[in-house]
């Protein structure tokens, strides 16, 4: 990996981190408890909530799964010490903030009655808060996630920490071609088993085969910088179609896999374009500064955000379709400023503290 590579990756740290705020941002699920008559029909709010919050937004986790998996193996495949004192370390970067997020989370939970505060409930939703579910009223639907919703990624991050040995033995071995089998699990739908998903194990892996095979992360994209541009508008476009369609008939987010992930892989190059463009022209310097606040970014938003939203929208009461577009957009410009803030006030007034909460970073 190189300096320019290294740069593109920080770059896109902090806007990464506010896409995966907007997708939690909207307002489907707030709507749909208070039950304000003809919100239905509110297509213009529902059309931008469908664009912003459930389309743009998903290049931002493979991105960072690609980035993890390059930069675990930028130095080749890892001799049995080195790996050690990988793991090691990740303990402090990705378990120790995934259980403090996920206690905080739990607690939260149990304050709003999803679920009882026993010991088992608090170790399934480390994994997956569909156990919550045999056999039990709690009011919860996030099969395949774990209770701070994302921290999904640290949690399949950490699973492909401990198979990387077999990742890099099986890439080195096959030549690559190894990276075919996630790719053909992941492609044709959003598989998981119990939990752990296709998608973070086919991006580790490419991040993986980019480093161990001394592969340019971006001399093909920027050598198709306008391919990539127009590639992921069209697909961009034919997602958002299919998701929009189908919620203005079910009210409900589904995905047509395959589009999808088109999607997602020329919104990555795209966006990895731009980063370039960023970097080339000097213009990069306000993200590289803010970009360590990204895990706080990625790690905290979740906690406080469905009961700050919640709160605000009651005392508001933007009833109308105007007001709402108006609410969930002010909301987003208002809540990513405020937790950047928060992160820059108490850094330095509780280092240790904030030290532990982001992993060290």
């Amino acid at each position: 990996m190189n300096q320019r590579e290294s740069s593109v990756i920080s770059v896109l740290r902090y806007p990464l981190a506010v896409l995966v705020i907007m997708c939690h941002s909207s307002l489907f699920t707030l709507l749909d408890k208070v039950h304000l008559p003809g919100s239905e029909s509110w297509n213009v709010l529902n059309g931008l909530q469908v664009f912003f919050s459930e389309t743009i937004i998903h290049v931002a986790v493979p991105l960072f799964m690609l980035f993890s998996g390059m930069l675990f193996f930028r130095k080749g495949l890892p001799n049995s010490a080195g790996y050690a004192k990988t793991l090691k370390k990740k303990v402090r970067t990705l378990l120790v903030p995934y259980l403090i997020w996920s206690t905080f989370c739990f607690f939260t939970a149990v304050a709003d009655g999803l679920v009882s505060p026993t010991p088992l409930h608090w170790l399934q939703g480390l994994w997956d808060t569909a156990l919550w579910q045999p056999g039990t009223t709690f009011n919860i639907n996030l099969p395949g996630y774990p209770m701070s919703m994302p921290l999904w990624f640290l949690r399949d991050l950490m699973i492909l920490m401990a198979l990387t040995p077999a990742i890099g033995w099986l890439l080195s071995k096959t030549h690559g071609w190894f990276l075919l089998l996630p790719a053909i699990w992941w492609f044709p739908a959003h598989a998981k088993f119990f939990g752990f998903g296709a998608d973070s194990l086919f991006y580790f892996t490419l991040g993986a085969w980019i480093s161990l095979g001394h592969h340019s992360l971006l001399r093909w994209v920027n050598s198709h910088r306008l391919l990539t541009y127009i590639a992921s508008i069209v697909t961009m476009a034919v997602m958002f179609y299919f998701v929009y369609t189908n919620f203005l008939q079910t009210h409900q987010i589904d995905f047509r896999w395959i589009p999808f992930n088109i999607f997602v892989v020329c919104g990555m190059a795209a966006t990895l374009n731009i980063a370039s463009w960023l970097v080339d022209s000097s213009h990069d310097k306000p993200l590289l500064r803010l970009s360590d606040s990204s895990f706080w970014l990625f790690a905290a938003h979740f906690i406080f955000l469905s009961q700050l939203q919640r709160w605000l929208w009651n005392v508001i009461y933007p009833n109308t379709e105007l007001g709402n577009i108006v609410f969930y957009f002010g909301f987003m410009i208002a809540y990513i400023p405020l937790l950047t803030v928060a992160y820059y006030l108490l850094r330095p007034l509780c280092p240790k503290l904030m030290s532990i909460l982001t992993g060290g970073r």
